[in-house]
C-alpha cells in the first residue's frame, strides 16, 4: 500500500467512527431538547443531522477515491457513509430553499 493510500484509509475510518457516533446519538437522544433556554432549541436528531450535512462533502471524496482503489465485489459497501452524509446534506439544502422561497413570497 502507499502512502496515499494509507491517509484515505485512516481518513475514511475517522468519517466513519464520526458517522457511527452521531448516528447513535440521534437514535438514543431522539426527541429530547439540548438546550431548553435556547432561542432556537434543537433536538438531538436535528443536531445530528446538521452535523453529518456539514461533513457530507470530505466524506462523500473519501469514499469515492476508496471505492475507485479497490476491485472487489463488496467495494460498494464503502460507499455507505457518503451517501448517508449526502442524503442529510440534500435534506438540509431542500429545508433551507423552501425556508428561503417562503421567506421571499411572504412577508
Amino acid at each position: 500500500m502507499t502512502r496515499s493510500m494509507m491517509l484515505l484509509m485512516v481518513i475514511y475510518i475517522i468519517g466513519v467512527i464520526c458517522v457511527c457516533a452521531i448516528l447513535a446519538e440521534m437514535l438514543i437522544g431522539g426527541n429530547k431538547v439540548i438546550n431548553p433556554e435556547a432561542m432556537l432549541p434543537f433536538t438531538y436528531f436535528e443536531s445530528g443531522t446538521v452535523r453529518l450535512a456539514m461533513g457530507a462533502v470530505p466524506m462523500c471524496i473519501v469514499s469515492y477515491l476508496l471505492f475507485m482503489q479497490f476491485k472487489n465485489k463488496k467495494r460498494f459497501l464503502l460507499l455507505i457513509p457518503g451517501i448517508i452524509t449526502a442524503v442529510n446534506f440534500i435534506y438540509w439544502s431542500g429545508i433551507m430553499a423552501i425556508g428561503y422561497i417562503n421567506m421571499l413570497f411572504h412577508f
